[in-house]
């Protein structure tokens, strides 16, 4: 008598995601970090200064006390408007200390190298964000 396995297929589980809000700030006007689009929807709140946001083919200014909400998988990027700005950026991701991570790492280049550009995407990877362009880049219309 042969014994044959029972073989079952199982679709592996979705990471877990975990809600996260953490503050950034920036000091210079103008900064904008790269084009980027998240797998949930995030909400920006800006504590302190002005932001204009950049969400599809959106474009709004954000000042202390305003909150932009922008959908999920939706291309979107920011410019600091002020000489300072405060805000909290709050989402669900799958490993909140690389999001922390990535955070930081946006908040620096004022342009890109590849290399800036392959630490970010494998940081953004850690949570399902793509960054989709340099810093600068604005979405398409």
């Amino acid at each position: 008598m042969t014994i044959v396995p029972q073989l079952r297929s199982r679709k592996p589980a979705p990471p877990a995601r975990y809600p996260v809000a953490l503050e950034r700030a920036a000091r210079r006007r103008g900064l904008m970090p790269p084009l980027q689009a998240h797998p949930e929807t995030t909400t920006y709140s800006v504590v302190e200064g002005a932001l204009t946001f950049f969400v599809g083919e959106q474009v709004v200014r954000a000042e202390a006390g305003t909150a932009v909400v922008v959908n999920a998988r939706a291309a979107h990027t920011f410019r600091i408007e002020t000489d300072g700005a405060r805000w909290r950026v709050a989402t669900d991701v799958a490993s909140i200390a690389r999001f922390d991570d990535l955070g930081r790492a946006l908040a620096q280049p004022a342009s890109m190298t590849d290399e800036d550009a392959a630490t970010l995407r494998a940081l953004g990877a850690a949570n399902g964000i793509r960054i989709l362009g340099a810093p600068g880049t604005l979405p398409k219309s």
